[in-house]
């Protein structure tokens, strides 16, 4: 799991637009970060806190832009095809949530990664 000052930028720039809105109770095994930073896995759906942002995880990511996957000639994996279509990013991502954030946000929302924001 990415917990890398940059993914938590990059989540919390992108919650909002991902849909998250805080009122959706946590599951256990779920990410979040409060405010003052710290990092918390959900061991109890307790609800999140006013400033939580959530860490997404890498099977989240995928489950947002691949519900409607269906493999392709020659049986590429999803992976491949992620790699295949990023080889070019503007942002270098330094870990697979990285990447398959970036791809939910360019499939979802439109928008790539700066380094900074989301445009």
């Amino acid at each position: 799991m990415d917990k890398t000052e940059i993914y938590i930028k990059m989540c919390k720039k992108a919650a909002k637009d991902l849909g998250f809105d805080g009122k959706k109770k946590p599951e256990i095994g779920d990410w979040r970060v409060e405010s003052s930073g710290k990092i918390y896995l959900v061991s109890e759906p307790i609800g999140w806190w006013e400033d939580d942002t959530p860490l997404y995880r890498q099977d989240q990511l995928q489950e947002m832009i691949l519900s409607g996957y269906v493999p392709q000639e020659g049986g590429y994996s999803p992976t491949y095809w992620l790699l295949h279509k990023f080889k070019q990013m503007l942002y270098a991502a330094t870990s697979m949530e990285q990447l398959w954030l970036a791809s939910a946000m360019e499939e979802k929302c439109n928008k790539v990664w700066t380094g900074e924001d989301w445009r």
